[in-house]
């Protein structure tokens, strides 16, 4: 856990970011957008398509600001932030999505 309250765990691409929800499911979920090996998009295209994690709260990062806001809305992600973002954005933005 760290100074923000919330404890966070990583994968090393989207595969693993897979197979790490079904054994713990977060209560919120960061995807980068390029992810090695399956884009976070696809990533949460496939959790948005299961009964049981569709709810889970997405938030796509990236530094191509350019199609972030696209491949977000396709992908039924819950929010996005291009790279660069202020760490106070990230809180805010998870706190949105966590109620």
């Amino acid at each position: 856990m760290n100074h923000t309250g919330y404890e966070a765990w990583g994968a090393k691409d989207g595969r693993e970011a897979l197979d790490a929800v079904l054994k713990k499911t977060p209560d919120l979920m960061i995807l980068d957008v390029y992810l090695p090996q399956m884009k976070g998009d696809e990533v949460a295209k496939i959790f948005k398509k299961d009964r049981k994690l569709k709810n889970i709260p997405i938030i796509l990062i990236s530094a191509d600001s350019g199609t972030l806001e696209r491949r977000a809305r396709e992908s039924g992600a819950d929010g996005y932030l291009a790279k660069g973002f202020e760490p106070a954005e990230l809180v805010a933005m998870i706190k949105k999505h966590i109620v």
